[in-house]
């Protein structure tokens, strides 16, 4: 049978098993020449799906666009899996006819899966009704662990951030495994810039041979501020040979052990950013002004905006960050993440000048990060509560207390307008869940410490300072101590 599409087929998944690629490819690709158009799909597929997993994308992605078999399922399989990575998102809703009533088989859960991760970041949530339906059966039993993760994933990227750190840190403590769990939620940490969350999940690769994680874990420790530690992870690494990770090491050693300002300001512009970055609370304000001014390039120099603007507005100092903004403003040619970094800055400028008809012009339609999209219900909830709406200010507070813990900022202005309208406990009580799910934020337990304070639960404030004593600086410290000694006192009288 020479022209035999089945045996063509099969011998194509041999070879496959063999890692030949060429003659992979070559078989199926005889297979589809030789097979009928009822049958031509089964090839396709298999062509598609081993293109996609050897890494040459484009040409599974060129076959699947000239072909369309959208009730075979190894094929919808395969072209969901190349369009994720090809960062190219389904307009179609999730077909249930390719789905059981309720024990999922190997290739069913596939389609699950990949249909999920693929409109992860898409805003409708109702496949997160399909994929706990399926986890509700004993049958599934087999899928079990990877439904929650798909489950988290979802959470994730539509928002509900507590319930997706919920999922993985219980799937961390249970496996046998959990650096599959802490590299997923390190990355996420790091994302959503929760330095020292991330660090205590890529504690996980400290002595592991891991390098990109534990590159990460060095990354973050130098992030929290713990630079003595990140160096000493980094100079484990300054060995590494691999491509990528043996840059970012080398820069990272030079940017930290470099202390002759003259001496950075020689850096290309790339390493001079990298510098400010993170070195920019140990500089005086003229090494800062001087920095900035030395970047030619409009999206370094809009980055580095972005990094003064954060600064100055950290310290309530909005004059100094409309300095910036005045300037970066006007880099047109600057790339679209700068940007979008740029336009999240002057919505906080915005806040910090309580410039509410701004924000209420430019919210609906500005570009901000992915990443801090969620954080858009935070100016909504401030302005509307600015122009006397609480109704709409309390549903924003709400989302924010129900679904994202690490928006630290938003909880504490959440507390503020809770406690403005006599619900203490209820705020005491959100803010003691969002530090279940986010217990090394110092924003948080000062919160928490001061809503204790205001309840006159002195013990707990009493705790609650105790925990916050190695991360405040003495002056901070000497300050909450004494509020705290006035209200033991104010107890005895």
């Amino acid at each position: 049978y020479p022209e035999s599409a089945e045996i063509h087929n099969n011998l194509g998944i041999l070879y496959n098993e063999t890692k030949l690629l060429d003659s992979t490819v070559y078989y199926f690709n005889r297979a589809k020449a030789y097979a009928s158009s009822s049958t031509e799909h089964v090839p396709i597929a298999n062509l598609i799906g081993i293109l996609g997993k050897t890494g040459f994308l484009n040409e599974a992605d060129s076959i699947a666009k000239n072909h369309s078999f959208e009730s075979d399922l190894p094929y919808i399989n395969n072209k969901l899996a190349i369009n994720t990575r090809l960062g190219i998102e389904s307009d179609k809703p999730l077909t249930k006819s390719f789905l059981p009533d309720s024990i999922l088989s190997k290739i069913q859960f596939a389609y699950l899966n990949n249909y999920t991760l693929n409109t992860l970041k898409n805003p409708d949530t109702s496949v997160l009704g399909t994929i706990a339906n399926f986890s509700k059966y004993s049958g599934n039993q087999e899928f079990s662990n990877e439904l929650k993760m798909l489950e988290a994933y979802k959470a994730y990227y539509t928002g509900d951030k507590a319930w997706a750190k919920s999922i993985m840190d219980l799937l961390r403590n249970l496996s046998s495994t959990p650096q599959q769990y802490s590299k997923i939620m390190g990355t996420w940490m790091l994302e959503l810039r929760q330095h020292e969350l991330a660090v205590e999940y890529f504690k996980d690769f400290r002595n592991l041979p891991d390098i990109p994680n534990k590159l990460n874990l060095g990354i973050a420790l130098l992030k929290s501020g713990n630079t003595n530690e990140g160096l000493e992870v980094l100079n484990e690494l300054k060995e590494v040979k691999e491509e990528g990770s043996k840059e970012i090491i080398e820069d990272l050693l030079l940017i930290f052990t470099t202390h002759d300002f003259n001496k950075v300001m020689s850096w290309e512009g790339s390493l001079r950013y990298q510098y400010l970055h993170y070195k920019k609370h140990s500089l005086t304000k003229d090494q800062l002004s001087t920095l900035f001014q030395s970047f030619s390039d409009a999206n370094l120099k809009t980055l580095a905006g972005v990094e003064l603007m954060d600064y100055y507005l950290n310290l309530n100092q909005p004059e100094e960050a409309l300095t910036y903004w005045n300037i970066i403003n006007k880099q047109n040619s600057a790339g679209e993440q700068a940007i979008r970094e740029a336009n999240y800055q002057h919505l906080v400028l915005l806040l910090q000048q309580q410039n509410w008809d701004e924000l209420t012009r430019v919210l609906p339609e500005v570009a901000i990060p992915e990443e801090r999209k969620f954080d858009l219900n935070w100016f909504k909830a401030l302005t509307a509560e600015a122009k006397g709406d609480t109704a709409a200010a309390r549903e924003y507070f709400n989302e924010i207390l129900n679904k994202n813990p690490f928006a630290e900022k938003a909880i504490v202005s959440a507390t503020e307008f809770f406690n403005k309208r006599g619900q203490e406990l209820y705020a005491y009580e959100k803010l003691l869940e969002a530090l279940k799910l986010n217990p090394v934020s110092k924003e948080l337990q000062i919160a928490y410490f001061l809503q204790s304070l205001k309840l006159n639960l002195t013990s707990y404030a009493e705790s609650a300072l105790q925990d916050l004593k190695p991360v405040l600086q003495a002056d901070e410290y000497a300050k909450y101590k004494q509020l705290l000694d006035q209200a033991l006192n104010d107890e005895t009288l």
